[in-house]
């Protein structure tokens, strides 16, 4: 996905970012019922929807006839009432309507068996909300908790309930949906960031042509980035509450996709991307993310798990080579990968960017009895650690993420036939004619052109193909709930170009495994053969 000058920033960054270029873009103008939360309504939404509070006060619930005691996160106002307030009907229960113009109507109120009473106010709705008697003073149905709260969170429920019904998701307008993309637009990844912002614009303009998402519009925003490597979190930040999108779709931001991850989650924007070089474990509080394939963690992962498998090693000394620079969360996971397959872990070989000493390291590695050696180094590097091992008769098993090793697939030095084995989170294999179809039509409008950052216009296309496929599942009634819970009903969805995706309240990763490709010396000319038949290696 990226060109070789830039992969050591991409297996390891090592700096915030500082600087950017935000698009002269104005920010989406705001739809009926789309305005911004205050404070107070924001805290009483989580209090809502979680049953918790902000400032960690205990929230507790009495429930039924017998007013039994229950932490409300075990009982929230969200789960029976429903996100809109409209109510969810649940095991012979019909939880009410309670959004604001329902629960102040000035005729009052109805219930089943006859009970009548008043309009709410926001003091009647606190004081039955603590002891469950109506307006009027006749005690309303037992099945609707009564709630023990401090009094600065019950007038922040009591706040959001006001706003309750009116309370719709950012970037959603009754004709538009924001979406928005992070690239960088300088630097040795300028051209793919360009590419990728180009492919995205052409998808959004194919999709409204053929009328958008149930008669919505999607609207595209793009933050681009001057100098990936110095631009400040708290930029992006700003940037997407400025913008107020629904999602951010595939956006490139290699080594960086932490703070990317923390913008979104911080705003409560979905996050649909191609991969990540993290372990997905660092995203597991942030509901909101989503990936297409595994990242360089989980695709070393994929290869530790077929070695140890496939091949006769018997707790074999494993090392890993990386550059100083490689961040500390993917050497982590390379760890974690060998130690589950049981194998003898040797101290871990860094080095410095620019100054990767091959024979030493080959000595020191060899002296230390490493069988197998896993490389993050960048595809020259690992090119000129093969070759020096290969002039001292050395040949240890090597497992490197495919991205990172540029031709090797096929142009490794012939000892290493069988022992250089490579990670892909998706080959030619798995593109349809219906798929590349789709994509060369839209790449027509690209000025990259079809031969150029074709890996990053893939995984462009396919996050985009994903996204609005959930939007049309969620439905007419939109919002991120509605589509987070789309997309965890994701099982082996085909996006024509990439294995199938499945996602579940627990799996962010869609394609979770990766292919693995043992280079073979003897047929360099016949690459097509070993990449169709390379086996999937599934991590689930």
């Amino acid at each position: 996905m990226a060109d070789p000058a830039s992969l050591h920033r991409i297996v390891g960054f090592a700096g915030p970012l500082s600087a950017v270029i935000l698009l002269g873009l104005p920010s989406p103008a705001l739809q009926a019922g789309d305005v911004e939360l205050t404070d107070a309504e924001r805290r009483g939404k989580q209090i809502y929807l979680e049953g918790t509070s902000p400032s960690d006060r205990r929230i507790s619930v009495a429930m039924g006839e017998q007013r039994l005691p229950l932490p409300a996160r075990a009982a929230t106002c969200g789960g029976c009432h429903g996100h809109d307030g409209t109510g969810r009907p649940e095991s012979g229960i019909n939880p009410y309507n309670v959004t604001w113009k329902y629960l102040t109507k000035s005729y009052g109120h109805v219930h089943e068996g006859g009970l009548e009473h008043g309009p709410f106010t926001p003091e009647s709705l606190k004081d039955y909300l603590r002891t469950g008697v109506y307006p009027g003073g006749r005690r309303g149905d037992p099945s609707m908790p009564v709630y023990d709260m401090s009094d600065e969170d019950l007038d922040d429920l009591v706040a959001y309930l006001q706003r309750l019904g009116d309370d719709v998701d950012p970037g959603i307008g009754s004709t538009t949906i924001t979406v928005a993309t992070v690239v960088p637009s300088a630097g040795p990844s300028g051209e793919i960031g360009g590419a990728i912002r180009q492919l995205l614009e052409a998808y959004v303009a194919d999709v409204n042509r053929h009328g958008g998402i149930y008669g919505r519009r999607l609207e595209l925003v793009v933050h681009e980035l001057e100098d990936d490597s110095e631009v400040a979190s708290g930029v992006l930040r700003t940037w997407l509450a400025a913008q107020r999108p629904f999602a951010l779709v595939s956006p490139f931001t290699p080594g960086l996709e932490p703070v990317v991850s923390e913008a979104a989650a911080t705003e409560e924007i979905l996050l649909i991307g191609p991969w990540t070089l993290y372990p997905v474990d660092t995203f597991s509080e942030n509901r909101h993310v989503f990936y297409l394939y595994s990242g360089l963690a989980e695709q070393v992962a994929a290869l530790v798990r077929y070695a140890g498998e496939r091949l006769a090693l018997a707790e074999p000394g494993a090392a890993i080579l990386a550059a100083d620079t490689t961040s500390e969360e993917l050497v982590e996971g390379v760890h974690r990968a060998c130690r589950e397959a049981g194998w003898h872990e040797l101290p871990i070989e860094r080095y410095p960017v620019g100054g990767f000493d091959a024979p030493a390291t080959v000595q020191r590695l060899r002296a230390a009895g490493a069988e197998v050696v896993v490389s993050l180094a960048v595809d020259h590097e690992l090119r000129s650690f093969l070759e020096s091992a290969a002039v001292a008769g050395w040949t240890p098993y090597v497992l490197a993420p495919g991205v990172l090793a540029g031709d090797l697939v096929v142009a490794a030095p012939a000892p290493f036939s069988d022992r250089l084995m490579l990670s892909y989170p998706t080959l030619p294999k798995d593109r349809t004619s219906w798929g590349t179809g789709g994509l060369s039509r839209l790449l027509a409008d690209v000025e990259a052109g079809p031969s150029q950052h074709l890996h990053a216009m893939i995984s462009a296309y396919s996050a985009a193909t994903v996204f609005t496929e959930a939007l049309r599942r969620a439905g007419r009634k939109l919002g991120r709930r509605e589509l987070t819970g789309a997309l965890e009903r994701f099982y082996r969805f085909e996006t024509g170009l990439t294995p199938p995706i499945t996602y579940t309240n627990n799996r962010r990763i869609g394609a979770k495994g990766a292919y693995v490709i043992a280079f073979q010396s003897a047929t360099p000319d016949s690459s097509g053969e070993f990449l169709r038949t390379a086996p999937w290696i599934d991590l689930e």
